[in-house]
């Protein structure tokens, strides 16, 4: 994966970890584990703040099958059990711990 798509995966990682508002201790050793996988760089972690939802979810969508499959084995690797409707439409959803949050794209 290329800098971009790195920096939109550990974007939809963070907004999972944040989607109930609250961090785990356990969310932070899967989030550091992330970026040591994937070689994300310090610079990459600043930029990914500067990325949207929306822009992250249509940046993974233009992966190829390939590394789409291999971003999938890294979820499933972190607990991700399912995951749905993540096209970065009106109706962007996400569900995590009994919480949800819409959000506003």
């Amino acid at each position: 994966m290329n800098s971009v798509q790195k920096r939109a995966l550990f974007k939809l990682a963070l907004d999972i970890v944040k989607a109930d508002k609250q961090i785990h201790l356990n969310e932070v050793s899967v989030l550091n584990d992330l970026q040591d996988s994937c070689e994300i760089t310090d610079e990459d972690m600043t930029l990914v703040h500067y990325i949207s939802f929306q822009q992250a979810i249509s940046t993974l969508k233009l992966l190829d099958q390939s590394t789409r499959n291999d971003v999938i084995d890294i979820l499933v690797e972190y607990g991700t059990v399912s995951a749905g409707m993540l096209d970065g439409g009106s109706s962007a959803l996400m569900y995590y711990r009994d919480y949800y949050n819409i959000y506003d794209v």
